[in-house]
């Protein structure tokens, strides 16, 4: 008896077999392709065994430009330990001007009194709370803002100048003590 399941079984079979002759054929075909690519190089080899070297100079101008380089050379050339003696002397510069450049308190973050007295200025201008959002912008606009987290920098403020506050989420003020 023919039913849906013994066609499905029939079709599965089929598909296996197609699959195999296509298998069958693909290493038929890859293997033909092996074939050709083998002759190709063979022939390559026959037609010239050797590679080309057209671009290369002669051996005699390559032998002359070879001692020509070495009889031009400096008479002032310095040794080694010349070499070794203007190398330490960089680094001594480069350690010097190291040394100038003013250093920055990680603590800190270049957050000192005056910049907290210059914020407490605009809050004292703004003349009560004002939205964190303004107070971002306006401290933008005027250069003040060093650094990209807002909120790390203003509790660096808030703690070299207790009369800046944070009543609330989001609004800052100025209270005078």
């Amino acid at each position: 008896m023919f039913t849906e399941r013994y066609a499905i079984q029939m079709r599965m079979q089929q598909i296996m077999q197609e699959r195999e002759m296509l298998q069958e054929e693909y290493q038929q075909l890859f293997q033909r392709l092996r074939e050709l690519d083998e002759r190709e190089y063979v022939r390559k080899q026959q037609a010239n065994p050797f590679p080309s070297y057209e671009h290369a100079l002669p051996i005699k101008e390559a032998v002359k430009e070879t001692v020509e380089k070495i009889e031009k050379k400096p008479e002032t050339e310095e040794t080694p330990i010349d070499q070794l003696i203007s190398l330490h002397q960089n680094v001594e510069e480069v350690a010097v001007s190291k040394d100038e450049k003013p250093k920055r308190s990680s603590r800190f973050l270049g957050i000192d009194e005056d910049l907290a007295s210059q914020v407490a200025q605009v809050l004292k201008k703004a003349g009560g709370k004002i939205q964190q959002k303004d107070f971002k912008r306006i401290l933008e606009e005027k250069g003040l803002l060093n650094t990209s987290n807002f909120d790390h920098f203003i509790k660096r403020i808030m703690k070299l100048n207790p009369s800046i506050q944070k009543p609330v989420r989001g609004q800052f003020e100025y209270i005078e003590s």
